[in-house]
């Protein structure tokens, strides 16, 4: 599998974020209620770099937390969205 520079400088900016940072992009996504549980955990950027959708779908169940629709492809747009 071949990896794009633009994917690798992403991925470095992504793994960059604080806490902070990732809750501000996570408002910016109108995903701003899971702002609590990513801060409880803490997810900063280093570790949503590593997750796919399974961990937040774990996430999920975990925090017995309601999921919006769409939020399966959260993490992509996140990624995008940094």
């Amino acid at each position: 599998m071949s990896v794009s520079a633009g994917a690798v400088a992403r991925a470095r900016a992504l793994s960059s974020l604080s806490v902070e940072e990732v809750c501000g992009v996570l408002h910016a996504l109108d995903l701003g209620e899971y702002e609590a549980a990513f801060r409880a955990l803490p997810v900063n950027g280093s570790v949503l770099a590593a997750a796919d959708d399974d961990d937040l779908i774990e996430v999920r169940h975990s925090l017995i937390v309601s999921t919006p629709p769409g939020l399966q492809s959260g993490l992509a747009d996140i990624r995008q969205f940094v």
